[in-house]
């Protein structure tokens, strides 16, 4: 009967024993997976930008400190969306703490005064720059803009439909490899739009067959070469040189 009893008595420090053993190894995975889960980004570098800093960057991919939790940022965050002022860009991890940002930056495409100054901004309208651009984009003239903020999109206090239309022209002048000194907005004639280009006025007229006349534009532009005078592009629909003409002076 007492060998039974032992036998029992065994039987049940042996359970207890591995109960207590079960719950310490959860506990110790569930401090591990807290751990686990609690790891940030606490080292980040950006790499291939210009004219965006680095802390704006980091702020856009990055926004907030949920985002810069490890197991979020390595596993569930979109790297394919769409980041304002970058071309392209990716991130790379290179530990549980550490992260490489790899950015290409829209370009320049024109620049306005403001304040006795330069602003810089790229084919959407972002200012990227004061004073440290380029200095080889046209000058967009003929509106007149909220206070702008660099890293945020010009505002036009009014022609928003307009201003859109002078990126479009913008663009495709970058596009084209055509560098004007000016791109003038003028409301008071059809919302016509001219350019400086040397010593050529261009006339582009109304946003209407853009593509076709800037492309125009740099076909002939040796045949401008050292002329001046003015390109007559208002009319223009890609049609025929006859939908064009040039005013010497």
């Amino acid at each position: 009967m007492a060998a039974l009893e032992d036998k029992i008595r065994r039987h049940r420090r042996r359970k207890r024993a591995a109960l207590i053993a079960l719950i310490a190894a959860v506990c110790l995975f569930a401090a591990a997976a807290a751990a686990w889960f609690a790891v940030r980004l606490t080292d980040i570098s950006v790499v291939g930008n210009q004219n965006v800093s680095e802390s704006q960057i980091e702020r856009m991919v990055f926004p907030d400190a949920e985002s810069r939790l490890t197991i979020k940022a390595r596993w569930f965050t979109d790297y394919s969306r769409d980041l304002p002022m970058l071309q392209n860009w990716s991130v790379a991890f290179s530990g549980l703490h550490s992260a490489v940002i790899t950015v290409e930056e829209k370009p320049e495409v024109g620049k306005i005064a403001y304040a006795d100054s330069w602003l810089y901004f790229d084919e959407e309208g972002y200012v990227i720059g004061s004073e440290n651009g380029s200095g080889s984009v046209p000058e967009l003239s003929g509106f007149t803009f909220r206070q702008p903020v660099m890293y945020s999109r010009l505002m036009p206090d009014d022609h928003a439909e307009e201003f859109t239309d002078a990126l479009t022209i913008l663009q495709l002048l970058n596009k084209y490899g055509i560098a004007p000194d000016s791109v003038h907005y003028d409301s008071s004639q059809r919302q016509a739009f001219s350019m400086e280009l040397d010593t050529i006025s261009v006339v582009i007229g109304t946003p209407d067959y853009l593509e076709e006349k800037i492309r125009a534009l740099h076909d002939m532009q040796d045949q401008l070469t050292g002329l001046k005078g003015t390109l007559h592009l208002e009319t223009y629909d890609g049609s025929g040189t006859e939908n064009f003409y040039f005013v010497r002076e």
